[in-house]
């Protein structure tokens, strides 16, 4: 990448010599010593001449840029590398660079540049970190170098900003107990899925309020007692993630230059807490699939994933998430009538119109969770509740970790034989 035009501007040597060169001029003027305007002339031509070495020793640096991890973590450390070459037939000298970075006014850290020959490159490296999720600009590099005399001062941008994503830190949450539980007595179980369709019936003793449906007669004439299927594994078991995106669901949101998507410290928490379970329960074998209250926004995370193979799409999606300027929540897809499957939701707004978009989101009798942040108020889990769904209040302070365990340990047991 081409550098762009540089600005140059005296040193404090530089202005040194321009106040004795004018001083000089005035002297030889006011009090007729002509000797010194010999002096005057010597300074002029110093500096006339360190500018003109600073503009022909001007570096021609092309950059490219990485990124490791390629895909950030906010507050986590970010390892940048730049390729610095030099495109030009001359030598370049030594400067000192640093990237700007679009989450702060102040440029990154400082980084020396050696001197480069002609048609080489050199490596550099430094680290920042950025302070919050989102998609920023790392860039260009700025370059401040100084002719010989030490008398001007250069300051060139190289290249353009490349994108550094910065997802929001997700949670490993415990694989513990029956967050997702059928009210039926039928439990959808929480375990990677087997390869292939896995399609044996899984028997175990009748237990009060098991549906005279599920008997397995041939079972129980072996066994002598009443036994039932316990479940019929299914190839792609779904669940189902909604959050609120919209921004007059949050009663704290925030307006800044520098905020980026993080306008809400509420919002920020159920970004957090929608990608640390839609990460879970892919990686336990789920098909996730995510609902937003103002259009879609989030990808999905790929069946199966795991930290080694994260999916990109996924985390950039977090990164960019962003609470938009709609009133009413979208409807219900009609696939979810169709194929009932669990619910997990991040509740922030307390109207009468989410509380009943919210009750229409859960399908017969499947289980539904929420966990309600403050905005939402007291009443709006009380209504919740009479719908059937169950409610963990939570806030911006609230551990991801806990929140989850406590749906867990508050949710009907699973009973895996």
């Amino acid at each position: 990448m081409a550098h762009t035009r540089g600005r140059l501007r005296l040193s404090r040597r530089g202005w040194a010599i321009f106040v004795g060169a004018f001083t000089a001029v005035v002297i030889a003027y006011a009090a007729g010593y002509r000797e010194a305007l010999y002096l005057a002339s010597f300074a002029a031509a110093l500096l006339a001449a360190s500018i003109l070495v600073s503009v022909l020793r001007r570096p021609r640096l092309a950059v490219v840029r990485r990124f490791g991890p390629p895909v950030a973590t906010a507050g986590a450390p970010v390892a940048v590398e730049i390729d610095a070459r030099n495109t030009g037939w001359t030598p370049s000298g030594g400067a000192e660079g640093a990237d700007q970075v679009a989450w702060s006014t102040a440029p990154g850290p400082v980084i020396p540049i050696p001197p480069i020959a002609p048609r080489r490159a050199t490596r550099l490296r430094y680290t920042i970190r950025a302070p919050h999720r989102g998609i920023f600009a790392v860039g260009p590099l700025v370059v401040d170098y100084e002719d010989p005399f030490g008398l001007v001062r250069t300051t060139l941008r190289v290249g353009s900003g490349d994108r550094l994503i910065v997802a929001p830190p997700l949670v490993r949450l415990p694989t513990t107990g029956g967050a997702l539980t059928r009210a039926e007595g039928e439990s959808t179980v929480i375990q990677r899925r087997a390869s292939g369709s896995f399609d044996d019936l899984i028997t175990r003793e009748y237990r009060p309020g098991d549906a005279l449906r599920r008997v397995h007669w041939k079972a129980s004439a072996r066994r002598g007692d009443l036994m039932v299927r316990q479940e019929e594994p299914r190839s792609h078991p779904e669940v189902r993630l909604v959050l609120d995106t919209r921004r007059a669901a949050y009663d704290d949101v925030a307006f800044g230059p520098m905020l980026g998507p993080s306008e809400s410290e509420s919002f920020e928490w159920a970004i957090r807490m929608t990608g640390s379970m839609a990460a879970h329960l892919s990686d336990q074998g789920f098909r996730v699939t995510i609902l937003e209250s103002a259009g879609a926004q989030l990808i999905a995370p790929v069946e199966g994933m795991t930290d080694a193979t994260r999916d990109g799409a996924f985390l950039e999606s977090l990164a960019a998430a962003e609470l938009l300027d709609a009133r009413e929540p979208e409807g219900r897809p009609q696939h979810w009538m169709d194929h009932p499957a669990p619910v997990l939701a991040v509740v922030a707004d307390s109207s009468t119109r989410m509380v009943r978009w919210m009750s229409d989101l859960r399908s017969g009798r499947d289980r539904a969770t929420a966990f309600v942040l403050p905005s939402a108020g007291r009443s709006t889990r009380e209504r919740l509740e009479a719908a059937g769904w169950l409610c963990v209040s939570v806030d911006p302070a609230s551990d991801p970790v806990e929140a989850w365990s406590l749906a867990v340990r508050q949710g009907e047991p699973l009973r895996v034989r």
